[in-house]
């Protein structure tokens, strides 16, 4: 059966290559992203550009562009690394990963709610840096706590979405 697969952050990286996995498995992928690439393009996959997930016109196009779409799979994977350190903080980098990294998952999955299939299947892309337990590498404080509380959003998610129409 062909399922229709929503992958943000899809022009490069993890993303991209998730785009090329769901499409040699013959599904239908809406790749979104701020701006597409030669990779991408080559896939010939439904390329959805202008969707900057941080921002309310970013969420807008993102819904209004998918408003046809019954989900199947969707895969939040848009995400920032700003490196700073405890001596030299940033608090516009950190709270651009908050927004991106762990605010914009949720607004994603809030705002398409009523587009998930039944037993649609919902993955938030994170990194070890988003464990509190298994990170021992430091520094980068708003990436590792963006992560941190993106986890936390996922594990939210599973216990409502169990309840209701997606897991």
């Amino acid at each position: 059966m062909i399922k229709n697969i929503v992958i943000t952050g899809a022009n490069r990286g993890i993303g991209l290559a998730m785009c090329v996995h769901f499409k040699a498995q013959g599904d239908n992928v809406f790749a979104l992203c701020r701006q597409s690439s030669v990779e991408l393009e080559k896939l010939a996959v439904n390329i959805i550009e202008d969707i900057d997930v941080a921002t309310d016109l970013g969420i807008a196009n993102m819904v209004l562009a998918l408003s046809h779409v019954d989900i199947d799979v969707l895969v939040c994977n848009a995400g920032i690394l700003r490196d700073e350190s405890l001596t030299e903080l940033n608090l516009a980098t950190i709270r651009e990963q908050f927004e991106v990294n762990a605010i914009a998952p949720l607004r994603i999955v809030a705002s398409l709610q009523s587009h998930l299939n039944e037993g649609a299947k919902i993955a938030l892309i994170t990194s070890r840096m988003g464990s509190i337990s298994d990170n021992g590498s430091g520094g980068r404080y708003g990436y590792f706590s963006s992560l941190c509380i993106e986890r936390i959003i996922c594990r939210y998610f599973s216990l409502c979405y169990c309840i209701y129409k997606a897991t």
